[in-house]
């Protein structure tokens, strides 16, 4: 996945989605395998809502910003159950409060 993700990419940001009961940081770790096995240019974050206002503040005018892997989903399933989290939403807000537009 880490592979497919940094291809033909300019940078990747790695982050969580629905680890469930899983270590955040094992996730991640597999994906990074594969980026750097691709030699893509990637930072990881964590934190989801962090990783998607980073990639929009590292966006520059023309280009694309792919959030991926939550599509239509409207909590995050984590350890202690589901929280609240559309990446939907939480694109809009941190777009306005980076004072971008879409």
């Amino acid at each position: 996945m880490g592979a497919a993700a940094t291809e033909g990419a300019d940078l990747t940001v790695i982050t969580t989605d629905n680890p469930r009961s899983e270590d955040p940081n094992d996730i991640i770790a597999d994906v990074e395998r594969g980026a750097d096995a691709s030699g893509g240019r990637y930072v990881v974050e964590p934190d989801r809502r962090s990783a998607i206002r980073l990639a929009l503040g590292e966006a520059r005018p023309g280009d694309v910003v792919v959030v991926a892997g939550k599509g239509h989903e409207s909590e995050q399933e984590l350890a202690g159950g589901s929280v609240p989290f559309d990446d939907r939403v939480v694109v809009h807000e941190e777009l306005e409060s980076l004072g971008g537009s879409e």
